[in-house]
């Protein structure tokens, strides 16, 4: 971990500390994981300000197995005391390695997620002087969905973005000249039964365009019908009935 400092408002221009790094040393408790490419599986930090001191989450992989959210603290921010896990988590809990850990603060209870190589895995429960007790825990997201950071509204919402990660070989990226992507904006929220609750931001309402609507569609098995829509970015709103079908399958970009 190191420490720079904006040398402008626009945040455009950096200014690296000289005395880098701030903290110098893997934690003897617990053994953090060494491999090939890392001399230590310790890195990716959320850090916030509470009461005059500075917290920073660091994920780490554990050398006995598993992943574990690592915290410090500081007033300086020169100086770190080293806290310990704020919880750690077995391969079957939450995967080898924990990157990118957040802590979101919801009032009644915290969220803690953290991206484990494949998915994003979240904790739900409560957080007390540096220790996380969870509730319940699951899966953020199904999809291609990685990292995702948050910020908080002027009006006391929670939005958040994840890293779209490529589906495409290395080759078609450098054609391209990109790589990735980020997620639309999501809001997070607790459920009424206490749960986790997520949608996509209102205002994403402000991008829509044209409205085109559509009649219910009666389909046998097998077959299909093709909606006069020719966009690579559309919103869509169905209520889809099952009254003698399995299943119902949409196709887009076909």
């Amino acid at each position: 971990p190191c420490l720079a400092t904006a040398a402008d408002d626009d945040l455009t221009r950096w200014r690296k500390d000289p005395d880098n790094p701030v903290i110098e040393e893997l934690p003897d408790d617990p053994d953090v994981l060494q491999t090939e490419d890392w001399d230590g599986e310790f890195r990716d930090h959320c850090v916030w300000r509470e009461d005059g001191e500075w917290h920073p989450l660091i994920g780490a992989g554990i050398a006995d197995g598993g992943g574990a959210a690592l915290l410090y603290s500081s007033r300086g921010r020169r100086e770190w005391e080293y806290r310990g896990p704020v919880l750690a988590g077995d391969r079957d809990t939450g995967g080898t390695v924990w990157e990118c850990p957040e802590l979101v603060d919801f009032g009644k209870k915290q969220l803690l997620h953290v991206s484990n190589y494949e998915d994003v895995v979240y904790f739900l429960g409560r957080y007390d002087d540096g220790e996380f007790e969870p509730q319940h825990h699951g899966k953020l997201d199904h999809g291609d969905f990685y990292a995702p950071q948050s910020m908080w509204t002027d009006d006391g919402r929670i939005l958040t973005w994840g890293w779209i990660q490529e589906a495409r070989d290395v080759s078609a990226q450098w054609d391209a000249g990109w790589s990735g992507a980020m997620s639309v904006p999501r809001e997070l929220s607790l459920a009424d039964d206490g749960g986790l609750s997520q949608r996509p931001a209102p205002e994403l309402t402000d991008l829509r365009g044209e409205h085109i609507g559509y009649d219910d569609q009666s389909l046998g098995a097998d077959e299909r019908v093709a909606l006069d829509i020719e966009s690579r970015r559309f919103e869509l709103r169905a209520t889809i009935g099952l009254e003698d079908a399995e299943s119902v399958e949409l196709t887009v970009l076909e």
